[in-house]
């Protein structure tokens, strides 16, 4: 291990790999306490994506992919919160069941429905142009950093 470090510290290109590799370490670990992450589709034949920072911790991700392009993304976090994206799809989201409820927190204009489950965990759904984004099974404590994932999705084509 010695004689790769004297190796790398020693060549010009093996700098510039060591200061490549800190700055993405040092720019995974500092922006904020979250992860960030794509997600992609085509739209008119163009690849673009869907970025957003999600709230820092262990995360799984999962896919659902259907017919006429329906996607979804699941990020299911390892206290039970899921965060989900998804687009064209032909199946009912994680909190569609919830957002026909009378009882339902619902603004119109900006294509928000949020509210609480009988465990007290909030749930939140928004649509942005053609997608439904949201989370569910949050506990209070993390419901700011949910709401900061969802506010910080950004559409690159």
């Amino acid at each position: 291990m010695k004689k790769i470090q004297f190796v790398l510290a020693g060549s010009s290109r093996g700098m510039l790999l060591l200061l490549s590799l800190a700055i993405v370490i040092v720019s995974c670990s500092v922006i904020g306490g979250v992860n960030k992450k794509q997600f992609t589709f085509y739209r008119n034949e163009k690849l673009v994506k869907l970025v957003i920072l999600l709230p820092k911790g262990r995360v799984e991700e999962r896919f659902r992919v259907g017919s006429d392009d329906g996607k979804e993304q699941f990020y299911d976090f390892n206290d039970g919160a899921v965060f989900y994206i998804a687009r064209n799809t032909t199946w009912p989201t994680v909190n569609q069941h919830r957002m026909v409820q009378p009882d339902m927190k619902r603004s119109s204009s900006s294509g928000l429905t949020s509210g609480t489950d009988n465990n007290g965990l909030y749930w939140k759904e928004i649509r942005l142009e053609e997608f439904q984004i949201g989370y569910a099974y949050v506990p209070a404590t993390h419901v700011n950093r949910f709401d900061d994932a969802l506010n910080s999705i950004r559409i690159k084509q």
